[in-house]
């Protein structure tokens, strides 16, 4: 809690600041520096906001006392769940021959690495979402609902074959400690959402734990992220080369605002 408390500080007085004036239409409190980063993030001109929806939008945040209404609590949760969320793919990896990269750029069959400590050292898990990109997302597309963002806390599972995908979906279906709340599937073939990601395909999944450690930590609720990716779709984004790539798709989303 105290490394989010520190870490993203700024992000949230950032964050609630422009989630009142995208509301409220007023000028946001917050020093120079982060008005700067908030001029990065888009524009600050008002939004002109009827009183009839701002009393319905207050009325409904009044009955619902379990929404996250905090960059700082969806934070703090995806920080308890991160270490059950790498714990589980690793569970699911082992069952459906998965793997992970690297901080090399090598992969690795969970299989191999489960009984290498010092292999599993070397190994790049998924980190938090950055906070800027989670605040873009909040502003732009969100209408300032921090609850809706479901990718905070999220990992990866790399396979061989499209038969291990199928088998890790079964797995997870099967698993009675998550709840699978959506699914995005850019492998079908009849889908075309592939091509708004310039061709690159994975299976994401948003889902809950329903464990009683997550029930304890107040966590059970909270929506994270994981994407199970064929190895020849995921090579591409290793390296100085893969960076480049992902570089000109965050260029490229930026400007059709995805």
């Amino acid at each position: 809690i105290d490394k989010i408390n520190s870490a993203i500080d700024r992000s949230s007085r950032v964050s609630d600041a422009v989630v009142r004036h995208r509301v409220f239409g007023s000028t946001p409190e917050v020093g120079e520096q982060d008005m700067r980063s908030m001029r990065r993030l888009g524009s600050l001109r008002p939004r002109r906001t009827s009183s009839s929806k701002v009393l319905r939008e207050v009325k409904s945040e009044r009955h619902d006392e379990n929404k996250i209404s905090s960059l700082w609590q969806v934070y703090a949760q995806a920080t308890g769940l991160e270490v059950l969320l790498r714990n589980k793919v690793q569970s699911w990896a082992l069952l459906t021959r998965g793997g992970f990269y690297s901080r090399r750029g090598d992969f690795v069959r969970w299989e191999v690495a489960k009984d290498e400590p010092r292999l599993q050292r070397r190994l790049a898990f998924e980190r938090l979402k950055e906070t800027a990109r989670a605040i873009e997302k909040v502003i732009r597309f969100y209408d300032g609902d921090v609850s809706r963002l479901l990718d905070i806390c999220r990992q990866q599972i790399v396979f061989e074959s499209v038969e291990d995908i199928s088998h890790c979906l079964a797995t997870i279906r099967q698993d009675s400690e998550v709840q699978v709340v959506r699914a995005k599937s850019r492998m079908d073939p009849d889908s075309d959402q592939h091509k708004v990601y310039g061709g690159y395909r994975d299976v994401a999944l948003n889902l809950r734990f329903r464990t009683e450690e997550a029930e304890l930590l107040g966590i059970d609720g909270h929506v994270c992220e994981v994407r199970l990716v064929h190895i020849d779709f995921a090579n591409m984004l290793q390296g100085q080369d893969g960076r480049a790539r992902h570089n000109r798709y965050v260029e490229y989303r930026t400007a059709r605002g995805l």
